[in-house]
């Protein structure tokens, strides 16, 4: 018995399927609002891999709270918008980060990078001024759910070249 089997078509998906691999940039798009909405959940939880951020401290609330009590308002401040609210803690300064985070797409990496120049020492508790220790309140991480959304996209993707 003698047959013959063309697997033409099988050389071709698993050649898209290959390339796909290759450059996966259009499944890190899609994958862009995902991760924005994960680091905004991690900023309203308060929350990083390893628990709930760290509280701050006694004496930066007290600071904050004196700033604000003696602050004097002129019209010159009230007529830019600056009598209006106090300035700004820091919690509403971190719940900015995750929003001024730029999502940088390659063929095979997708990057979380921070514009805030000084939310490295936020990320990490670095030292900052007076040798002070920040705590550390981890805001850019991949979530249990999102590397499960990740996996399900990626792998969606590389095998519409197989279902072709």
């Amino acid at each position: 018995m003698d047959g013959n089997v063309d697997l033409i078509q099988v050389d071709a998906a698993l050649a898209d399927v290959t390339l796909r691999g290759k450059r996966m940039a259009p499944a890190f798009r899609e994958l862009r609002a995902p991760m924005r909405r994960d680091q905004s959940a991690h900023a309203k939880q308060q929350e990083g891999p390893s628990g709930a951020w760290p509280g701050r401290s006694p004496m930066t609330e007290a600071r904050r709270k004196a700033r604000n009590r003696g602050r004097r308002v002129t019209k010159a401040a009230k007529a830019i918008g600056l009598g209006k609210k106090p300035r700004s803690t820091p919690k509403k300064i971190l719940g900015r980060l995750p929003r001024a985070v730029v999502y940088t797409i390659g063929e095979l990496w997708i990057r979380a990078t921070s514009r805030v120049p000084w939310s490295g020492a936020q990320q990490d508790g670095l030292r900052v001024g007076r040798g002070v220790k920040l705590p550390a309140r981890t805001f850019l991480w991949l979530s249990d759910q999102l590397i499960g959304i990740t996996k399900d996209v990626l792998s969606t993707y590389v095998m519409k070249g197989w279902q072709r």
